[in-house]
């Protein structure tokens, strides 16, 4: 949402493709519900909540000009194998803050790490 957020701003037209309809639903739907509830869920406990509260208000700012679609997991779509690959080796290298990668783009090298 931070880099979908900049790219609006720059005039460019977003859609942000996600393979999780559990990340997508807590920002764009069930987030409204929970803020209005102080951030509680009937539930339990709501899972990663600050993550969820930055995305969600991120997500606010820019609903009307951003398209959050879902997209299968692991179905060969190539922009989101590279997504895969690029979480696991933000993981490898122990990064937990949000940056973007400065590394050589190289699509082939990093399709060929071992999908998550």
């Amino acid at each position: 949402m931070e880099f979908a957020k900049a790219a609006i701003a720059s005039g460019q037209t977003v859609a942000v493709h996600c393979d999780s309809k559990y990340a997508i639903d807590c920002v764009t739907k069930w987030a409204f519900g929970w803020k209005a509830r102080d951030w509680t869920r009937k539930g339990g406990e709501i899972m990663n909540l600050a993550l969820i509260q930055r995305a969600h208000a991120l997500y606010l700012e820019i609903a009307n000009d951003v398209q959050v679609l879902h997209v299968r997991g692991h179905a060969g779509i190539e922009g989101n194998e590279l997504a895969d690959r690029m979480s696991m080796l933000a993981v490898a290298e122990q990064q937990t803050a949000l940056q973007p990668y400065t590394g050589a783009l190289a699509p082939e090298a990093l399709l060929a790490m071992r999908s998550g």
